[in-house]
C-alpha cells in the first residue's frame, strides 16, 4: 500500500499536479530545517532530554529529579521513554541521539500531515483547499519549531487527529479510542482539554444513547489503565495524581505594558513573533521601533486568518460541528486562562486545534484568498527561518563559549547556577557539576558566557552577579 502510494506520488509529479508539488515543497522546507535548526528550541525538550539521559543512566524509570540540571521529573513519561529508547538505539552518541530523536518528532509530524489529508478526503475537499489546509497546518511557525525540537506537542496533534477519526469512523472502536485517549495524557497534562474536548463532541454525534456511553466509558477507562502507575508515583512523591512544577506559579506577563500592549504581544505570540527588543538585540542594524513596526504589519496582514476561522465556524457550523468545542476551548485556554490568570503566553497550547482550524478556514477557498494564504506560507516560513537562525546562532555561541571553558580548565570542577547551562554542559560534555560554595567577585568573559575562579572550581554564568565585578 506505501509503495503503491508513492509511485502513485510521482506520478502526479510527472502529470505537475499542483497538489503533489506543494507536498513535495513542504518536505523539501522541513528537510532544510530539519539540517540548520538549533537542537533545543525550548527549555522544556533540553529537560526531557535530560530526563531521558538520566533513565538510561540510572535505570530508575521515575526518577524524581533528573541528574543534571536537576529540575523536577514531573511531567507525564511517554516522550522521556522515546527519547530513552532512542538514546540506546544511537548507542550513547550525543549528536546522533539528538539527530535522530529531531528526524523522530519530524516523522511524527508527517504522520499527523497524512491524517490530516485523510480528513480532507473525508469530506471531499477540493485540490486547492487541501493545498490551503496542508499550508496552514505545514507553515505555521509553531508546528515547525514543535517538528523539529523533542517537544509533546507534535505527539499529542497526532493522538488528537487519531482521537477524532476513530469518534467519526462508522465502525465502534472503542479499544482504539481508550488506547489513544490514555496515550493523549501519558504525553501532556493539557491534553485532558483533548479529551473534554472529544466527550462533547460525543454529544454531538449522530449515535444512539449507549454509543455515546461507551465512547466515554472507553475514554475514561483508557486513561485509568494506561496512566494508572504514573498516577501513583506522583501522588506518592508529590501528594497528587497529575502534578507539574508550575502549578500554582504566576507569571508577570510583559511587566510594565499597559493592557493594550499586553493584548498586543498575546496576538502577535500567534504568529511566533519575537519581541522587537530580543530581534534588535540579534540584530544589530534593526533599532527596536523599527521592529515594532514592522511586527504590526505583519499582525495586521495576518489578522483575516483568524476573522476567516471564526466566519467559517459560524457558516459550517453544522458540517465542522464535532470540531468547534476542541477549537473553542483551546483558543480560550491559550488566550484567556493562560494570558489573564496564569500570566504567560505559550502559543504550543494552540497546536492540538491546528489541523482542525486549518480545514474549516480552507473550506469554500476561492482564487483572491489562494494569493493571500501563498503570502501567508512565505510570512510564516520567513518567520520561522529568522528565528531559528538566531535560537541557533545563539546557542552555538553558548556551546562555543562553555565548551573554551571547560577545555582550558580541565583539572577544575563546574559550578553552574542555571539550570539550562548546567543541562546544556551535562548533555554535550557529560561534564560534572558541583554546587559552589565559595564567593566568587571577578568574573572574566569568554564568548557569550561569564566565568570565575573560586577554589578548586570554576563558576559558569550567562551574567555576572550583580554584587561582583568583571575584569
Amino acid at each position: 500500500m506505501c509503495v503503491g502510494s508513492i509511485k502513485k506520488f510521482f506520478k502526479l509529479l510527472r502529470e505537475r499536479d499542483a497538489l503533489a508539488w506543494f507536498v513535495l515543497l513542504i518536505v523539501a522546507v522541513y528537510l532544510v530545517f530539519l539540517a540548520f535548526s538549533p537542537v533545543f528550541r525550548y527549555g522544556d525538550d533540553m529537560r526531557y532530554f535530560a530526563t531521558a539521559k538520566t533513565i538510561a543512566l540510572t535505570g530508575d524509570l521515575a526518577p524524581k529529579y533528573e541528574i543534571f540540571g536537576g529540575t523536577v521529573f514531573d511531567g507525564p513519561p511517554l516522550l522521556a521513554y522515546i527519547l530513552t529508547v532512542l538514546y540506546f538505539a544511537s548507542f550513547g552518541n550525543q549528536f546522533v541521539w539528538f539527530f535522530i530523536a529531531k528526524a523522530f518528532m519530524l516523522a511524527v509530524f508527517f504522520c499527523s500531515f497524512f491524517m490530516l489529508n485523510k480528513f480532507c478526503n473525508k469530506y471531499n475537499f477540493s485540490r486547492n483547499e487541501k493545498i490551503a489546509v496542508l499550508g496552514i497546518f505545514s507553515f505555521f511557525p509553531v508546528s515547525i519549531f514543535t517538528s523539529i525540537s523533542a517537544m509533546q506537542d507534535q505527539i499529542i496533534v497526532l493522538f488528537t487527529l487519531l482521537l477524532f477519526w476513530l469518534l467519526l469512523d462508522k465502525k465502534n472502536r472503542y479499544a482504539e479510542i481508550g488506547i489513544v485517549s490514555g496515550l493523549l495524557i501519558l504525553t501532556k497534562i493539557t491534553a485532558f482539554l483533548v479529551i473534554g474536548s472529544a466527550i462533547l463532541a460525543v454529544f454531538l454525534l449522530k449515535r444512539s444513547r449507549k454509543e455515546k456511553v461507551l465512547f466515554i466509558a472507553a475514554m475514561l477507562a483508557g486513561i485509568l489503565l494506561i496512566n494508572s502507575l504514573w498516577m501513583l508515583r506522583n501522588y506518592s512523591d508529590f501528594g497528587t495524581p497529575f502534578y507539574h512544577h508550575s502549578m500554582g506559579e504566576n507569571y508577570e506577563l510583559f511587566p510594565g505594558e499597559s493592557t493594550a500592549g499586553k493584548i498586543f504581544y498575546v496576538y502577535m505570540s500567534t504568529w511566533a513573533l519575537p519581541t522587537a527588543d530580543y530581534i534588535s538585540g540579534s540584530i544589530k542594524f534593526l533599532s527596536t521601533s523599527s521592529v515594532m513596526l514592522l511586527e504590526m504589519i505583519i499582525g495586521l496582514f495576518l489578522l483575516p486568518i483568524f476573522l476567516i476561522l471564526f466566519r467559517n465556524i459560524y457558516k459550517y457550523r453544522k458540517r465542522f460541528l464535532e470540531f468547534i468545542p476542541l477549537i473553542l476551548i483551546i483558543f480560550l485556554f491559550a488566550y484567556v486562562y493562560l494570558s489573564v490568570f496564569v500570566q504567560w503566553v505559550d502559543v504550543r497550547h494552540l497546536l492540538p486545534a491546528l489541523p482542525f482550524a486549518s480545514l474549516i478556514i480552507a473550506k469554500n477557498i476561492d482564487r483572491k484568498k489562494m494569493y493571500y494564504f501563498a503570502a501567508c506560507f512565505i510570512i510564516f516560513i520567513l518567520i520561522a527561518g529568522v528565528t531559528n537562525f538566531m535560537i541557533k546562532s545563539k546557542q552555538d555561541s553558548t556551546f562555543s563559549s562553555l565548551k573554551n571553558i571547560i577545555d582550558n580548565n580541565p583539572e577544575k570542577t563546574i559550578s553552574i547556577p542555571d539550570w539550562e547551562l548546567r543541562s546544556l554542559a551535562y548533555l554535550y560534555f557529560n561534564t560534572k557539576i558541583i554546587n559552589a560554595s565559595e564567593t566568587c567577585n571577578t568574573w572574566e568573559k569568554t564568548g557569550s558566557l561569564f566565568y570565575c575562579t573560586a577554589g578548586s572550581a570554576i563558576q559558569i554564568s550567562k551574567t555576572i552577579p550583580a554584587s561582583s565585578s568583571s575584569s
